[in-house]
């Protein structure tokens, strides 16, 4: 990962406030297994290439999609990443869901996807950059989470989208593996993420960090069902 993330800082340029910090990336890398890793990533940006560079050095196989809404941030990875990297990158639209139907689909377990499906509404396009939107996730990780195989492990970067919506995706790759996943969440302390999380899995072995303004936790979780 050291390598990666010295490559992919020189590719990508100068890192901003908005991205994930390279600590952060750096600490995932010794959490995550010598084995077959699936890696979803909510958010992208420099971190997006450092995945690619990371996957391609491991030994072990290591597949990387990420979800991306806003049209600048496609275009600026379509300016660093190569063809390889570019097919793991999906552009999503944006849907809503009610704080009501929120809290239900936390409950939710194997019916999550079918419940969004059914009471998720289309965010406005103009609505896209605000950034206290509220409960407002990928529509096409939402409807079409990935399927994993016996022997892969889930690992899940939540930086994206704005808001406190980024708790759909508990619920929602709750169902992509019952196994434990590993999850890197920036800006934890945002929102009640980890709380909210904890609805749907039981969480172990979790390191939280602070660096100036830049704040994040790793933690192991299991579905709870």
């Amino acid at each position: 990962m050291s390598e990666a993330l010295r490559e992919g800082a020189s590719a990508w340029g100068s890192v901003t406030g908005w991205s994930i910090h390279p600590d952060a990336l750096g600490a995932l890398a010794e959490y995550v297994p010598d084995s077959s890793v699936r890696v979803i990533e909510c958010g992208s940006g420099y971190s997006t290439g450092v995945l690619h560079l990371w996957a391609r050095k491991r030994r072990a196989a290591c597949s990387v999609t990420s979800y991306e809404h806003e049209d600048e941030q496609i275009e600026r990875l379509h300016s660093v990443l190569d063809g390889e990297a570019l097919n793991g990158v999906v552009k999503s639209s944006l849907s809503q869901l009610t704080e009501h139907r929120f809290r239900e689909l936390l409950g939710s377990g194997a019916n999550a996807v079918n419940y969004w499906k059914q009471w998720a509404d289309p965010l406005p396009h103009d609505l896209y950059s605000t950034t206290r939107v509220s409960r407002v996730f990928y529509t096409e990780l939402a409807e079409n989470p990935p399927t994993l195989s016996d022997d892969e492990t889930l690992v899940v970067i939540l930086d994206g989208p704005h808001g406190n919506g980024r708790s759909v995706a508990f619920p929602i790759l709750a169902a992509s593996s019952k196994r434990e996943s590993i999850w890197l969440i920036d800006d934890y302390d945002h929102y009640p993420f980890v709380e909210e999380m904890s609805q749907v899995y039981a969480l172990s072995d979790q390191q939280t960090r602070h660096e100036g303004t830049k704040r994040w936790t790793i933690v192991r979780a299991t579905p709870k069902s």
